[in-house]
């Protein structure tokens, strides 16, 4: 009897949990869709190529995918450990061009898989890439953390910089001390403490930046404009010893 009378709630409730869920889904991709066209508008205002479909990560070159070919540096995928992480990794979309400066710019969503052997994880990312006609030294800014008070127990090594604000911000390390000093002199230091504090990566011609989520496009830009604000502080006799002429 009791089981007869729950029954139809049992039903109702079920039937409310599958419209909701249907009704999210749909608002889901509506959103998705929205940000794909604001994407793809942005592109086109700052005259980028705009690549919709899933590009596989894990090639020696993704150059071959595009049809931009004087655009240099797509080799970024072998220069980062972002990119060597999980599996089924993959870029979709992405943003890429140039500037009148000459840099070149790769935008995009990233994102590869973990398994614990019981369930799959899907980690998403969204990377502004700047390749530039410079060597940089193997160096990371990562926001100070746990990770990094951690780091620093088992002796992992840290560079420190005169500003005691910006060692409190950010855990630095880096191939080379000497050159990383140079690109860190005080005028960078004070541009970059008044940005957000960020992921950098240095590597390479590559500067790059990544949020561990979905940027909107305000965010892609801002990460753009980012590089560009650190890379206008890079002194001249940086570029003459590491730019084209004098790279060895």
């Amino acid at each position: 009897m009791n089981s007869n009378q729950g029954s139809p709630i049992v039903l109702v409730v079920f039937g409310v949990v599958a419209v909701l869920v249907f009704v999210i889904a749909i608002l889901a991709n509506k959103q998705q869709e929205s940000r794909r066209e604001a994407l793809r508008l942005y592109a086109q205002q700052m005259g980028f190529q705009f690549v919709e479909g899933e590009i596989p990560v894990g090639g020696n070159n993704l150059l071959d995918l595009f049809s931009t070919p004087n655009l240099q540096g797509v080799e970024f995928v072998q220069f980062f450990d972002l990119f060597q992480r999980g599996s089924s990794r993959k870029i979709h979309p992405m943003m890429l061009g140039q500037d009148k400066a000459g840099t070149n710019w790769y935008l995009m969503d990233y994102q590869y898989t973990t398994s614990n052997g019981k369930s799959t994880t899907t980690h998403h990312f969204s990377v502004v890439l700047g390749h530039l006609a410079l060597a940089f030294p193997a160096m990371t800014l990562s926001p100070e953390g746990l990770g990094t008070a951690l780091g620093k127990l088992v002796g992992m090594n840290e560079l420190q910089v005169e500003s005691e604000e910006f060692n409190r911000r950010y855990y630095i390390q880096t191939s080379d001390q000497k050159l990383s000093l140079d690109l860190l002199h005080p005028l960078a230091i004070q541009v970059l403490l008044a940005q957000p504090i960020l992921n950098w990566e240095f590597r390479g011609p590559y500067i790059m930046l990544h949020l561990d989520s979905r940027a909107t496009v305000e965010q892609f830009d801002a990460m753009r404009t980012y590089i560009d604000q650190f890379v206008v502080q890079i002194p001249n006799y940086y570029r003459q010893d590491y730019g084209p002429h004098g790279m060895q």
